[in-house]
């Protein structure tokens, strides 16, 4: 009796046994015949934030620099410094934002990066990388971060990075742009800003040029919100001291260009850079300020870069002025991860000693 019992017991486990191993293998079966989705972790969880990646954001939305930009804090918050950097770069790699909004991000990341307190661990983030990334975004942040809030001693902590970023600089440049930036929003008058800029230079091997092309970078943005006429810029930095002129407009900006910029407007503000009275340093940095943000604009919206028909029968320098610095900035965004058609650019001038100069620089 008690034998029949185990046998019945036994017989019972193995059907229970055999039923979880059907059951298993049917999962897995189903599993492998259904299509898998990308299960995103729960909105504004931690999670979510810590694991974000560019595939992400774009299933939650059409626009990509806009919801870095509105989520920064929070992305930051729980991916760091580098983490947002990496994403931005990821970002412009693979063609979901143009240059300008890479430069404006980058901006953004080193503006916190200083107003966080980070700036104890600054270091860390001047890597090769960062320091030469999107025209030097985040080095101007970090310098608008900290010039804006002026911390007490503030000038030994820009100091303190400009040591750090200078053996580095390579697209960047010089030290104290983006403080330029944050002396014109502060007091609002070019001239009292220059004079700040002045205040910081401490030792010979660095002038006041670059902060000088900071605070001019900004008031000319002021000056065309205004709506104010391409003329206008230029008149105001044919008023300043001659030794100004070359610094003034080279941060004309672009008068204006945008990603939106069409292929007249832009050739209207390279004209209107040669189309005047002023003295060739005027001309020559005019015309690389709008060179450098055609650039960006058309590559914002299109593969390759044909030049207007008219730069072609303009004197030597300024032919030359316009090709390199169109070159100058095709090459950022190759160094940046673009893979735009660079070479259909300089194969399009006549003078086969311009397509070899052009190759070259943007090659080397």
């Amino acid at each position: 009796m008690r034998s029949g019992k185990k046998k019945i017991f036994f017989l019972i486990i193995t059907l229970l046994l055999l039923d979880l191993v059907l059951l298993i293998v049917w999962r897995r079966w189903r599993s492998l015949k259904t299509p898998q989705t990308y299960q995103i972790p729960m909105h504004n969880s931690p999670r979510f934030y810590k694991t974000l990646t560019i595939e992400d954001i774009s299933m939650l939305s059409p626009n990509v620099y806009e919801y870095i930009r509105d989520n920064l804090e929070k992305i930051i918050l729980y991916q760091d410094i580098d983490g947002v950097t990496k994403l931005t770069r990821d970002a412009f790699e693979r063609g979901e934002i143009n240059m300008f909004d890479c430069h404006t991000l980058a901006h953004m990341i080193g503006h916190h990066a200083a107003a966080w307190n980070h700036f104890n661990h600054i270091d860390l983030h001047v890597s090769d990388e960062n320091v030469n990334f999107c025209g030097g975004g985040f080095m101007h942040g970090v310098e608008d971060g900290i010039a804006t809030y002026e911390r007490l001693g503030f000038r030994e902590e820009l100091y303190k990075f400009c040591n750090l970023v200078l053996p580095k600089a390579k697209a960047y440049g010089a030290c104290y742009h983006g403080a330029g930036h944050a002396f014109m929003k502060k007091v609002q008058d070019p001239k009292r800003a220059l004079a700040i800029c002045d205040t910081l230079i401490i030792s010979n091997h660095i002038t006041s040029i670059a902060c000088y092309r900071g605070v001019f970078s900004e008031y000319m943005d002021t000056l065309k919100k205004e709506g104010k006429r391409n003329v206008s810029l230029l008149v105001f930095c044919a008023s300043l001291p001659q030794k100004l002129h070359q610094s003034c407009a080279l941060e004309l900006n672009g008068f204006g260009i945008t990603p939106e910029s069409t292929d007249s407007q832009i050739e209207q503000n390279l004209r209107d850079c040669i189309n005047n009275e002023y003295n060739m340093d005027i001309k020559v940095a005019c015309l690389e300020s709008v060179s450098w943000a055609a650039t960006d604009s058309i590559l914002a919206r299109q593969n390759r870069i044909i030049p207007p028909d008219f730069i072609f029968s303009l004197p030597t320098k300024l032919q030359q002025t316009y090709m390199f610095a169109t070159a100058s900035e095709i090459k950022k965004q190759l160094k940046n991860g673009s893979q735009k058609d660079w070479s259909s650019f300089c194969n399009s001038f006549p003078d086969k000693d311009n397509q070899i100069s052009c190759n070259k620089y943007i090659l080397n």
